[in-house]
This record gives structure tokens, sequence and C-alpha cells, in this order.
């Protein structure tokens, strides 16, 4: 009998194999690829939820560029981060946030020679990250509309095929699966790329990565063509003002956003194009005339938490419906049993706990059933016991600020304690005072952006310097930079009233030493560094700057600074730093001031 027993022919791993990448990655936890497939793994794992802890974990890797001259860690990064961002058209914002997160916190130590601004000085920190991302933006931009068009034509060659491929599909009655050709499953990658490209490029200029100027750039390029558009640009049109319409939809730029959909209107009557690009034409013109509010709620990422919590609310109207209407079915069961002409029915009690008597229908007229009787009044209760059963309570109490959403008999309450108080609810220069004294109390960073938040929206309101000082006192002394980084960007192209309200606060804080020179350095940097951008949209923005500058007492040299933290790029007659110190010296030469 043959011997059908022979040796086992010894196993060859590839040069390329799963196991020998493993192995050559392991070695090296510098290596770009060892880089990259950490970074993607947090990438994969980046949440709302998780956002804080993964965002962190991706600086960490951005900042190993620190040891290095060209930055390559953190053009890799940058790069990765823009991948996942064009291929999940979903979560744009998510990733918009995430580049706004890694700009703001980068390390200044990261550079790279080879990229210089005006002065010959290599761009550095978050001015480098931004620079990366708008090149690779751009490069997209222009590069995919080719690869797309080639794409489609390749498609257009075999189309024939994908007819009879859906054709077949159709008559088998899908079910099984058929194959498209690769020419058409390229062009339909493409064009998914390309929307939430610009999905991507709407939500880093709502968190003012990209400039006004920018967008309206690019809404230029895809109405070009009037004649005979594309497609393809239509649909990216669409998204683009559906994610940043009202931003751009302001009176200064109402003229451009005329001009634009006076051309939607033209390209809508058209006979060139497909009912379907006809009716997103017609949509866009039918938002922007509903004020820019969707019919439907627009999807955005969510934590779990915040899921659970608009489960939760949702049952307990259904629960509440229910029981509403199995009262009302009792009551029509049982009316009979007496008399409820009168009855108003329970009080009631409102979100923030008060109680109040539910309104009694009017009597007819005429009717003298009731005169002469005098019934027994039942004792009410207005509010929570806690706030009026304990005497030493009302009487210990002080002014205090109370929010505009706070319940007047609350303000009644906290002003009867202090007669000089001038109104209700409104603090007064003694309580002002008095709040600068009292040291503030300690917060977190969240907890002084929302207050930061309320403090601004309430400014502009009031108008008052006095509530401005008392802003400052009952803010963080860590935390102070923030209010003044808020006002500043309100100013740099804002109204000359509300730029004049701003300098004057600057004036007042200044004067009595509630913001030093390190937190008013700190609190212009960040607006300073798109200077010159938003100059080309507001030409006022130096001289508002200036007067700025010029209210918060700062030094030359902290003035010429912050100058330095303007970002040129390529070459320019004057430099914006002698722009801007220009209008400082006018300013600081007039009488005005």
């Amino acid at each position: 009998m043959q011997n059908l027993i022979t040796a086992e022919p010894d196993l060859h791993h590839a040069e390329n194999s799963w196991s020998t990448q493993r192995k050559l990655i392991g070695q090296d936890p510098n290596s770009p690829e060892f880089i990259d497939r950490k970074v993607k793994g947090l990438l994969n794992k980046l949440t709302m939820e998780k956002f804080d802890s993964i965002a962190q974990q991706i600086l960490e890797w951005a900042n190993r560029s620190v040891q290095e001259v060209d930055g390559r860690t953190l053009k890799q990064v940058v790069q990765l981060v823009f991948e996942n961002a064009t291929n999940e058209a979903a979560w744009s914002e998510m990733y918009a946030r995430l580049c706004r997160f890694l700009m703001e916190r980068i390390s200044q130590d990261v550079r790279d020679e080879g990229i210089k601004n005006a002065d010959g000085n290599p761009i550095t920190g978050g001015n480098l990250l931004r620079k990366c991302l708008l090149s690779h933006c751009q490069e997209d931009f222009e590069r995919g509309w080719s690869a797309k068009e080639s794409a489609m034509l390749a498609a257009a060659s075999k189309a024939e095929d994908d007819k009879a491929v859906t054709a077949t599909a159709e008559k088998t009655g899908g079910g099984e699966e058929f194959l498209y050709s690769d020419e058409y499953c390229a062009s339909q990658k493409a064009k998914r790329r390309g929307l939430a490209l610009v999905k991507l490029l709407g939500e880093l200029f709502k968190l003012q990565i990209l400039t006004e100027r920018t967008m309206h750039e690019c809404i230029k390029k895809l109405l070009i063509n009037v004649e005979n558009p594309e497609e393809e640009d239509i649909e990216s049109l669409w998204k683009l003002l559906t994610t940043v319409g009202r931003a751009l939809d302001t009176p200064k730029a109402r003229n451009h956003m005329d001009i634009y959909f006076a051309r939607m209107q033209e390209l809508s009557n058209s006979r060139h194009i497909s009912l379907r690009i006809r009716f997103m034409l017609l949509d866009i013109i039918e938002l922007r005339g509903r004020k820019w509010v969707s019919r439907t709620q627009a999807s955005a990422p969510t934590t779990n938490a915040e899921v659970n919590e608009k489960a939760r609310r949702d049952r307990q109207v259904a629960s509440r419906g229910t029981a509403l209407r199995q009262a009302s079915g009792r009551n029509q069961t049982h009316g009979g049993r007496r008399d409820t002409r009168d009855y108003a029915g329970p009080p009631q009690v409102g979100a923030d706990g008060w109680t109040t008597p539910a309104a009694r229908p009017p009597s007819k007229a005429g009717d003298l059933s009731n005169f002469g009787k005098i019934s027994k009044s039942t004792t009410m209760q207005f509010g929570p016991s806690s706030v009026f059963s304990k005497k030493e309570r009302r009487e210990s109490s002080s002014v205090t600020r109370v929010s505009s959403s706070s319940n007047m008999l609350a303000a009644l309450n906290l002003s009867k304690a202090t007669p000089d108080a001038e109104s209700i609810g409104t603090r007064t220069d003694n309580s002002a005072s008095t709040s600068a004294a009292r040291p503030p109390p300690a917060m977190t960073l969240d907890q002084a952006k929302r207050q930061v938040k309320a403090d601004v929206k309430e400014l502009f309101m009031l108008r008052q310097l006095s509530e401005a000082e008392a802003y400052f006192a009952l803010l963080a002394s860590d935390f102070r930079w923030l209010l003044v980084e808020e006002l500043v960007h309100r100013a740099v192209d804002g109204r000359a009233s509300d730029v004049q309200l701003i300098t004057d606060v600057f004036d007042l804080v200044a004067s009595k030493a509630l913001v030093t020179e390190e937190q008013f350095s700190r609190g212009f940097a960040k607006d300073m560094e798109y200077l010159e951008d938003i100059s080309t949209d507001s030409p006022s923005a130096y001289g508002n700057v200036a007067a700025l500058l010029k209210a918060a007492k700062l030094s030359q040299e902290a003035v010429e600074k912050l100058a330095d933290e303007i970002v040129v790029e390529g070459e320019m007659a004057v430099t914006p730093k002698e722009k801007l110190l220009k209008n400082y010296t006018i300013i600081l030469q007039s009488r005005r001031w």
C-alpha cells in the first residue's frame, strides 16, 4: 500500500501579512503606522458623551510634535480627523468641535520651520493647526470636484450595465443582492464625500474657524454655472445653505444673499434641471422666507443621557394625557351629583413650585343669588412653604442678584429687607460694592462659561455699567479673561453703540483693578489671530480693537505683543501690526478718549 502521508510544507509569512505588520508597528511607537492606528482607534470611539476625555487623548498625540521641527505628527492627526469628518457627514458638528478643541489647546511649542508668517517666523500652535486644516479643505474641495467628474464620466459609460442590473432586481422582487459597477460605486462615494465636505465647512464656519468671506466664495463657486448647472453643485449648495444660511443672512451681507437667491429663483424656472433639483432650490427659497426656521427638527449629536431624558419627558406627557382623559370621563359620568357651576378646579402648580388658585368662571349679569352671602375664606398657599414659613430667614435676607426668570414674589420678599433698594430685581451700587468685597465663589470652567454667557446677554439688555462691574466681581478671578474674550468678540465687528458700551466697561474694570493686564491680554488673544480676516468684512475692526486696547489701559509692550499675534498670509504693503498700531496711536492722541 502506497504511503499517503507526506511531510507538511514549511509555512512562510508574507512581508505584508497582518501579524508581520503588527510586529513592525509594535517595535516603534513613534512610527506613522503606530500613530495612525492609535488615533484611528480614538476617533472610532469618539462620541458626544465621551468627547472631553477622548479629545484630550487626541490632543496628547498632536502635542508630540513639540519635539519635531516639521510638525509631522500634528499634520497626521489633522489629516485623520479630516478624513473621518468627510466620511461621516452625520457627525460633522462633532468633528468641527474637535477641531476647535485642538486649535484652542494645542501647545504653542508645536511648529513647522517650513511654514512662516510675514515676519519670517515659523507658524506655531493653533495657527499651524488651522492652516493645515484649511489646506485640506481647499485641496479636497478643488480636487474633489475633478475626481467626481472623472468618476461620473466613468459611471456614465457603465450606465447601461447598471440599468440592466436595476431592471433584473425589480423583476426578481429584490430578493437577491446585485452588484453595481465599480465606477458607479466610486461616483457615489465621491458624491457622499463632496456633500460631507460642504457640511463640515459650514460647521467650521459656525465655530469661527472659517471666515464669512470663505463661505461666500464657496457659494459663488457652486452658483457659477447658471445656464446648465450640475446636480452635484446644487445638492452641495442646498447642504451648505441649510447649515450656515441663518448665520450668513445678516444685514451687512443682505445684498450678496439677495443676488444668490435671485440666481436660485432663475434656476428653479429652468427646463434643464430635474424635478428633484428644482424642489431642492424651492425648499431653500422657502426656508429663507420662513426666517430659516425648519419644519423638522434637525438631528444633532446627542449623549445617551439626553436621549434618556427626552424619553422620560415623553412618557410623562403621555401618562399625564391619559390621566386627564380618565378624569374627564369620570366627571362626565358623575356630573349630576354636584353643582359644578362655581367650581374652578384644583390650584395650578407651576414649574417653579408656585401654587396659584384657578380662576373662577364669571357670574352672569343680574345674578343676585349670592348677594349678602359671606362664605368662610380658605387659606391659600402662594408658593413653597419654605419661603414664607421662617421669620428669621426673611429678616436676615439681603438684596441679592435676582435673575429675570425668577418669580416676582421672590423678588418682593428679597427687597423687603432692604428698603433702600431702588427697584425690584435690580442690583444697587451698594450691592455691587458689597459683592466686589465678597470673594467670588469657586467654580469650574463650564460653570464660568455659562455664567459669562448669561452675563453678556444681560449686559446688552440693561446696558448699565454698575451691572458690568458686578459681573466681573462675582466671577472667579481665574476665569475673568473669559468675560473679556466674549466682550472683545462682540465688539470687533459690532455696532458703534456696542463698542462704546464695552469700551466704557473695560475702562471701569481696569480703573478698579478688577482685571489684570495678563487677563486682558489673554482675552484679546483669540480674536487678534483672525483680525485681518475679520477686517475684510468689517473695515472698522482695527479701530474697534484699538479703542478696546486703550480702554483696557494696556502697556505699549503688551499692545505690540498682541499685534504680533495677527496671522498674515502672503505679502502685504502694510502689515496688520502696522495697521493696528496706527489706529492705536490715533486714538491715544484723540481727545475723545
